[in-house]
């Protein structure tokens, strides 16, 4: 019995020294021969949200003060970008310590960039690279950017062999005539792997790219968009769309906006993206010798064109006729809105006119809103507060605008609080919503 113990014991230190030799053999002959590829970018500062004073781009470094950089507060992502005013001499841009090349291999680059002030005869050559630390340089390959296009993206790869050395990014420009040419750079990647694919944009934010329409403009919140300019867009938010034509020529439609507007025939509308998208607006030449018809609305309601209905939210509305053309056109009302009358080119209280095109002519309908009776009933020591207006009689009845969401406020008298609502309201806050679609009945109590 002890002997087959013992037996045992010596065959198990055997296995152990074998084990114990090959986990060494691993670690010092076959494990240096391998290359595990690090996932991550390499670079500080990549999207330059670090550079907190805006004569200092921490982790990036320049040489030479005339070719300008500073901080720029209109970023691709986070908060800043760096704007470079490169001169007619061309100076590197390269982050600062560079990095170490700890493993030989594919290293791959990812470069953000807009050019802005640029043309044919005034524009921007920059040459991009990720360095060798076996020769400590850089290639040169100039590239003329002469033409606005939005944020670009320029991706590099090169094979390194050396490791243990310092390596790292360059972004090499100069300017090609008058001064005004700038660059702007948005995020920048170093890495063993490609950069991932919600870099540098977040998964949950969308780029909205715009597509410059022919005969037109068209505005991103307000702001004039070029061709190819691009916007990020957070997901669940909106942004306004405006597309105005130019002269001789009308609005048709949206393009590439899917299901994200509304209404794609609206020339001012809102678009909340659901991915990223390229945007365009279609125009449409007007008639030749045609007349403009310009219709607009005081109030809410719809008017009809040759049988065509033009709603709310869609005014001023302008239309092309043919000289000599009669054009039938009617208010038509919405709920708790009524047509009042014409104004401009047309005038009168009937609904429907006839309207003659012999030149451009500008139509407004005026519709005012209805009103109901609010009847507030207090009982108690208290008053009521509402519509502007501040009630304190038993018996109290207002005129409301009808379809309008109106507060009612109840406030005690002193030694009285207030208890509850009755009749078209109901609860016990003193402070409550009323929907105006009808007479309405509201009784306040007020008890010591």
């Amino acid at each position: 019995m002890f002997e087959r113990i013992s037996g045992g014991y010596k065959l198990g230190r055997v296995w152990l020294l074998l084990t114990g030799f090959l986990l060494l053999f691993i670690l010092s002959v076959i494990l240096p021969g391998l290359s595990f590829a690090q996932s991550g970018n390499l670079l500080d500062n990549q999207f330059f949200d670090d550079w907190v004073d805006s004569e200092d781009p921490q982790g990036w470094e320049h040489h030479h003060t005339t070719s300008h950089i500073e901080r720029s507060d209109s970023p691709l992502v986070g908060q800043h970008s760096l704007l470079w005013s490169p001169i007619t001499t061309a100076y590197n841009l390269k982050p600062s310590p560079l990095v170490e090349i700890t493993e030989s291999g594919s290293y791959f680059a990812e470069f953000w960039i807009k050019v802005l002030n640029v043309s044919e005869t005034d524009y921007l050559r920059i040459s991009f690279d990720i360095l060798d630390p076996q020769t400590g340089n850089y290639s040169t390959n100039f590239q003329n950017f002469q033409e606005e296009q939005g944020w670009q993206q320029i991706e590099l790869e090169k094979q390194l062999t050396d490791v243990g050395d310092s390596g790292g990014v360059k972004i090499r420009a100069q300017r090609q005539g008058s001064p005004g040419p700038q660059l702007l750079i948005g995020a920048v990647w170093l890495g063993e792997t490609g950069s991932p694919d919600s870099w540098p944009i977040p998964s949950d934010q969308f780029t909205l790219t715009v597509q410059d329409p022919d005969s037109g403009t068209i505005f991103i919140d307000g702001m004039a968009a070029a061709q190819g300019d691009s916007f990020t867009v957070s997901e669940g938010d909106t942004v306004s769309l405006e597309a105005q034509p130019d002269t001789g020529f009308s609005f048709l439609e949206w393009q590439g906006v899917g299901s994200a507007v509304a209404d794609t025939g609206s020339p001012q509308t809102f678009l909340t993206p659901d991915t990223d998208m390229t945007i365009t607006a279609l125009f449409t030449e007007q008639l030749q010798n045609s007349h403009i018809l310009t219709l607009d609305t005081v109030g809410q309601g719809e008017i009809l064109v040759n049988g065509e209905t033009i709603s709310v939210g869609n005014f001023p509305e302008e239309l092309s006729f043919t000289p000599g053309e009669t054009v039938q056109i009617s208010a038509l009302e919405v709920d708790f809105w009524n047509f009042a009358e014409w104004t401009g080119d047309l005038s009168g209280s009937l609904a429907e006119q006839s309207l003659y095109m012999d030149g451009d002519k500008t139509v407004t309908a005026i519709f005012q809103q209805q009103t109901r009776d609010l009847e507030v009933l207090i009982y108690g020591a208290g008053k009521i507060l509402v519509a502007g207006e501040t009630l304190t009689q038993f018996n109290n009845t207002i005129s409301v605008n009808a379809g309008d969401t109106i507060q009612l406020e109840a406030v005690a008298s002193e030694f009285y609080y207030f208890n509850r609502w009755e009749d078209d309201l109901s609860g016990t806050a003193p402070v409550e919503q009323l929907y105006i679609d009808g007479h309405k009945t509201v009784t306040a109590e007020f008890i010591q």
